[in-house]
């Protein structure tokens, strides 16, 4: 006698974010495509283009810095820039605050990394309160004074909400 069971497995693609999902009857369990941990590339002619959406990225950026470091910055916008040496961050701006996250290059794909650097007094600058090279610490914020403030989210900002114990 022989006994014939059967596992339903749903596998699909959220094509937005680029997560595939795989469903059984223990839950919901979201895996990463390679794809899916990149923020952004560069084209041909050096445009800049998101491949996150942006209004999601505000969002986790938002909720990790009050949540975790108590900086309400209310961040409106992103945008990609180029420093004088050519270095990628990327930088969400608000009325008060701007936070600007460290990029790494790879194969022209644009990938979070390091720490996020926020500031409401120099929140206009290319060059203070930015990731350093090692992409540990910040650059200061003008003759010693400031508030620029380093957070560890530039890697989860882009895809989640962080919990307490992430954000170190």
């Amino acid at each position: 006698m022989a006994i014939i069971a059967s596992l339903t497995i749903f596998i699909g693609c959220d094509k937005d974010n680029e997560n595939f999902v795989t469903e059984n009857e223990k839950g919901t369990i979201v895996c990463k495509s390679t794809e899916s941990e990149y923020v952004g590339k560069i084209t041909a002619d050096g445009e800049f283009i998101f491949l996150k959406d942006q209004a999601i990225l505000l969002e986790n950026w938002n909720y990790n810095l009050l949540t975790h470091y108590g900086i309400d910055a209310q961040l409106t916008s992103l945008h990609f820039f180029k420093d004088d040496l050519g270095d990628i961050y990327l930088r969400a701006r608000g009325e008060q605050y701007s936070s600007t996250a460290a990029i790494s290059v790879f194969d022209g794909l644009l990938k979070g990394e390091g720490i996020t650097c926020t500031s409401k007094i120099c929140s206009n600058s290319s060059t203070e309160c930015i990731p350093k090279k090692d992409k540990l610490s910040c650059t200061g914020c003008g003759w010693g004074v400031g508030d620029c403030t380093k957070s560890v989210t530039a890697v989860a900002i882009f895809d989640r909400q962080l919990v307490p114990s992430e954000a170190l």
